[in-house]
């Protein structure tokens, strides 16, 4: 055997490399859109305003077309609530943050009674606001 026959080859081969990057990189394309967490709820469409932003601390809440109440703030985020267990849930918020803007979303398909009995629980708890979510129209 000559010398040239057993040379080191110095050269990292990335082939491999290229092969796996890819692969992650469809796994992540494709369970990317599923990981989007949150309650799918069909917004009323309206002509109101944006709201201006505000410095102060949000608490959104979340009516789904079952009349299922939800609280998006810290560790409550995405656990369905009855009316009635809601109430002790928004005093223990609103005891350690006075200061919150309130914002309710509610699916355009569900029962006025349902939005009445939230806004009834909120008003007692005297929040800075209170503001309800909507879609802008959209002109087809």
């Amino acid at each position: 055997m000559r010398k040239s026959d057993r040379s080191q080859i110095n050269e990292i081969n990335v082939v491999p490399y290229v092969d796996v990057m890819l692969v992650l990189l469809v796994v992540f394309m494709v369970t990317a859109p599923l990981l989007v967490q949150g309650i799918k709820i069909d917004l009323p469409e309206t002509t109101a305003s944006v709201l201006e932003e505000s410095e102060l601390e949000e608490l959104t809440l979340t009516i789904d077309k079952k009349g299922q109440f939800f609280i998006e703030f810290e560790s409550y985020k995405n656990k369905s609530f009855s009316i009635d267990t809601l109430k002790p849930v928004l005093e223990d918020i609103f005891k350690i943050n006075n200061n919150l803007n309130v914002y309710i979303r509610g699916d355009k398909d569900v029962e006025y009674d349902n939005v009445l009995k939230l806004l009834a629980v909120i008003q007692n708890l005297d929040p800075i606001s209170i503001n309800l979510i909507s879609d802008p129209i959209k002109n087809d």
